[in-house]
């Protein structure tokens, strides 16, 4: 079945109800992943493991969301758009729900990945959607909105997660983002049009990965998830941990990210129009490499309420990175190539995530007195990642 409002076939920008539920699915999805990042502490209290095995639970959803993408990138089209993704959405809630029900480590672990292998393809049908309906003169802006979930998850979701975290246990976020899925599921099935489908000319991976510009965009993109999550996951165990930092006001400080994030996004994606995308994302690499210093914090004898500033420049500059390197590769594909990239860059991402993940798992511990060791080599790699990334994004190729 072919769409009628593809590209060059009258589409129009796209309604509210497509660009709400784009934005609706990428927030759930990722807050879904995040929200578990901070509770790492709690989870390893109430269930009874060691923190720096919180990690694991990250390389689950990213492993599961990576063998979603493997499966699904040459099916996902041969289906109608609604039925997949109410379908996908529905599997997410339950995922969600299962995690909050699970009794022990290996339970929720299980569950985790579940979540991811239905969050992955989630999300790429719900920014298909968008995109099949979003002339190609309007998709950066379309599809910046859609970005704009992330720190949204940050401002609104993280801090809401923990605070009902702390009003009630581990699994009242899970529980509260079961229904917050199950309306989104709903929502799906209202808003997305039926039959929708992508255009006869969709390009396999295949064709993609044989140019270089694909894969370069492809490495940066997992580059970047890479050094984003090598210290992530363990930020807020070791503000908790190592420098006694009071896990009430934890949901604030993550506001104050959230915030910085939201700023630094408009901003650097306006700086990055004049100056270009690898100048900016310099600037964003300098504020993640800045909030880097709290793990040698403990060392330093800095006090807690200290963390502040290096935390809202790691958030911030990472929102902005991302933002600048979504700018470099958005001319990459060519519009009839532009859901198989997508697909691509997810998959990408999610294998960075998942190596972090993993990275973190075999080189961090916990010494006696329950605080936690060996982040200190991990965030100096992600540092230089980071600082790497800017220059690596020079070698893309330029828009005509």
């Amino acid at each position: 079945m072919r769409l009628p409002m593809t590209v060059g076939e009258g589409a129009t920008r796209p309604g509210p109800g497509v660009a709400g539920l784009a934005l609706a699915v990428q927030f759930v999805c990722l807050l879904d992943f995040m929200a578990v990042l901070p509770l790492g502490a709690d989870l390893a209290r109430a269930l009874g493991f060691p923190a720096a095995r919180a990690g694991a639970l990250s390389l689950a959803y990213t492993a599961g969301s990576v063998l979603a993408g493997l499966v699904a990138l040459g099916r996902l089209d041969r289906h109608a758009r609604r039925p997949a993704l109410v379908a996908c959405l529905a599997g997410f809630a339950l995922a969600t729900f299962a995690s909050a029900c699970s009794n022990g480590f290996g339970g929720l672990l299980a569950a985790r990945a579940l979540t991811g292998l239905c969050a992955g393809p989630s999300m790429a049908l719900a920014m298909a959607v968008l995109i099949d309906h979003t002339p190609p003169q309007a998709r950066g802006r379309a599809i910046g909105r859609a970005m704009t979930a992330f720190p949204l998850a940050v401002v609104l979701g993280v801090p809401a997660s923990l605070e009902a975290a702390r009003w009630g246990d581990w699994r009242t976020p899970l529980l509260v983002l079961t229904a917050l899925a199950a309306t989104v599921t709903l929502l799906a099935w209202r808003v997305t049009p039926p039959g929708a489908a992508p255009a006869d000319t969709a390009v396999s991976a295949r064709t993609l990965m044989a140019r270089p510009a694909v894969r370069l965009a492809c490495a940066l993109q997992g580059a970047a998830a890479f050094s984003t999550f090598l210290v992530v996951p363990q930020y807020s165990a070791w503000l908790l941990l190592n420098l006694g930092f009071p896990r009430d006001r934890l949901g604030l400080l993550y506001t104050a990210g959230g915030v910085g994030a939201l700023l630094a996004v408009r901003g650097l994606g306006a700086l990055a129009d004049r100056i270009g995308a690898a100048r900016a994302a310099l600037i964003g690499s300098g504020g993640f490499v800045a909030g880097l210093v709290v793990f040698g914090a403990q060392a330093a004898g800095w006090p807690a309420w200290a963390v502040l500033p290096p935390f809202v420049a790691l958030m911030a500059g990472n929102a902005a990175r991302n933002v600048c390197l979504g700018a470099a590769t958005s001319h990459v594909p060519s519009p009839r190539e532009r859901a198989g990239f997508m697909s691509l860059q997810g998959l990408a991402q999610d294998a960075g995530m998942g190596l972090a993940a993993g990275a973190g798992c075999l080189l961090l511990g916990e010494d006696a007195a329950g605080r936690l060791t060996g982040a200190l080599p991990l965030a100096a790699l992600a540092g230089a990642i980071a600082l790497l990334l800017p220059w690596w994004m020079t070698r893309l190729p330029r828009p005509a």
